[in-house]
């Protein structure tokens, strides 16, 4: 039999820190993969308007227009990856399940120690409940907070969305005068 190391509500700590850090690293993933579709879509789009500006070389109204268009979808791009992602909030519960699913060593400890610690249920033992944190809070040093995120798409994402951008500021550098063209 275990022994309890310290408090059910030194160990619900402990727990809140996890799931804040979780909350914290979810939130920088969003601002990262709202920002390189951004950065993509936005290189897909200047490229491609730049190529029918030179092929078809249309009237300024038909480029305001399309100029338009294009900032109206990078706005819904941004307004859809990264506004309403951030403006949904990250419940406990929610966060536990997802570091359960990728930390089976949790057992099923992590939810039920946020979903009932602070507020134990008339019906729940408390000493049960105690354990129950006590293994949770045990298990949580060893979450590897990084391994719950698609690290490699992201990091794919990002880096295309970084070459996209970097192909429009080499222009720049490399034709200045595009733009009198």
């Amino acid at each position: 039999m275990a022994t309890v190391s310290h408090s059910p509500s030194d160990g619900l700590a402990i727990l809140r820190g996890l799931l804040a850090t979780v909350r914290r690293a979810a939130r920088r993933w969003v601002w990262i993969e709202a920002l390189a579709w951004v950065g993509l879509c936005g290189g897909a789009v200047f490229w491609a308007l730049l190529a029918f500006d030179w092929a078809v070389e249309p009237p300024p109204a038909v480029r305001g227009i399309l100029l338009v268009a294009a900032l109206a979808g990078l706005a819904w791009l941004l307004w859809s990856k990264l506004a309403v992602r951030l403006a949904t909030p990250l419940d406990d519960g929610q966060l536990a399940m997802i570091v359960e699913r990728g930390h089976p060593a949790f057992r099923d400890s992590l939810a039920t120690a946020i979903d009932l610690g602070p507020r134990p249920h008339p019906e729940c033992d408390p000493v049960l409940l105690g354990r129950t944190i006590d293994e949770a809070a045990a298990v949580a040093p060893q979450v590897d907070v990084a391994r719950l995120f698609r690290g490699g798409s992201i990091r794919a994402l990002a880096l295309a969305g970084v070459a996209a951008t970097a192909t429009i500021a080499g222009l720049a550098v490399a034709r200045p005068a595009v733009d009198d063209v």
